[in-house]
C-alpha cells in the first residue's frame, strides 16, 4: 500500500469510506481534498481521509463537508474555547498543514490526535494534544 505522500488525487479519493455513519475515526493526521461537488449553499465540498502515524490512509468519511470545525481539547480532554482561552492556558495549538507532493491535497498533522466525528455538511474534528512536556 502507498502512503499519502505518493498517492495521486484519484487514488486518495478511491480510499474506502468508513462503514457506519455514527462511527468515530481516531487518527494521527488527515487529508483534505477539494471535490467538484457543491453544497446547496454554493460552497464546494471536501473529502476527508483519516491517516495513521505512518501516513497510510485508514478510510474516508462517509459524506463530504462544505466546512470543517477544528475543536481544540487539552491533554486532559477539556474543550478549549479560543474566544475565552488565554495564552497561558494548556491547550492544543500544535496543528500543522502541508501540501502533499503528488496529489496537492492538504495534509493536517501535528502533536495531536484527531477524532473525526459524524458526517454532515459541517464537519467537527476534535483535536487532542498528545505531546508531553
Amino acid at each position: 500500500m502507498k502512503t499519502i505522500n505518493t498517492m495521486t488525487r484519484k487514488e486518495l479519493l478511491a480510499v474506502p469510506m468508513k462503514t457506519e455513519s455514527h462511527e468515530h475515526i481516531k487518527c494521527d493526521s488527515f487529508v483534505i481534498i477539494p471535490t467538484v461537488k457543491k453544497h446547496e449553499s454554493g460552497y464546494g465540498k471536501m473529502a476527508i481521509i483519516a491517516c495513521d502515524k505512518n501516513a497510510f490512509p485508514i478510510c474516508k468519511t462517509i459524506d463530504y463537508a462544505d466546512d470543517i470545525n477544528l475543536l481544540m481539547y487539552d491533554r486532559y480532554g477539556k474543550y478549549s474555547n479560543p474566544r475565552t482561552t488565554t495564552a497561558q492556558d494548556d491547550i492544543c495549538y500544535q496543528i500543522r498543514i502541508d501540501c502533499l507532493p503528488v496529489s496537492k491535497a492538504l495534509h493536517v498533522w501535528g502533536h495531536t490526535a484527531f477524532d473525526l466525528g459524524n458526517s454532515g455538511s459541517s464537519y467537527d474534528i476534535k483535536c487532542y494534544e498528545t505531546k508531553e512536556d
